[in-house]
């Protein structure tokens, strides 16, 4: 029997985007049960099988890997490269980094862009609550159309418009390994 594959999915986006939304609704079905070593990470299950595991950690205002510490990098590289676990998914802006990216071995990477114009991504977080300077904005919209230019992996888009709903049935195509139809950068 052939062994599956092995399977990181990463979204990245302005803040704002959607990303963290998104990946709560994509495992709200799964028991999730967080673990702090060797990188706080979260195992989701469903009936006892385990579905995916995803790397950071879960909080109201900043989950995902904005929580982890500056100095993560060769650890979550690690974690992600040597994980047993079939699929893992992440997001956030802490390992938005090429470095990162081209570090992981062992995986088919997917690179996964919530792309929101900056309008949307401004009523979102004055929605949240939250204020960041337009400098930090400016750079992290400079470091997220970075990577997606230079990675060299599979990429699909999804418009951060579209309904929660079709997002998800996006991701789950990704995740089945199925083609993300749905992605298409037209709409």
């Amino acid at each position: 029997m052939k062994e599956p594959t092995k399977t990181l999915i990463y979204l990245i986006g302005e803040p704002g985007s959607g990303k963290s939304t998104l990946i709560r609704e994509f495992t709200k079905d799964w028991e999730a049960q967080p673990f702090k070593t060797p990188i706080p990470h979260i195992v989701y299950s469903f009936n006892g099988e385990v579905m995916a595991v995803q790397f950071g950690a879960d909080h109201p205002t900043f989950p995902g890997t904005d929580r982890l510490s500056y100095s993560v990098h060769a650890k979550a590289t690690a974690f992600v490269s040597d994980s047993p676990f079939a699929t893992i998914i992440g997001e956030g802006d802490r390992l938005t980094t090429t470095g990162f990216i081209t570090g992981v071995t062992g995986r088919n990477i997917v690179l996964v862009l919530l792309d929101a114009e900056r309008a949307l991504l401004a009523e979102r977080r004055n929605t949240r609550g939250t204020e960041q300077n337009e400098t930090w904005l400016r750079s992290r919209r400079t470091k997220v159309n970075n990577l997606w230019n230079t990675a060299k992996c599979e990429k699909v888009k999804i418009n951060a418009k579209w309904s929660l709903s079709r997002q998800v049935a996006v991701l789950r195509n990704i995740y089945e390994g199925k083609p993300a139809l749905a992605s298409r950068e037209d709409e």
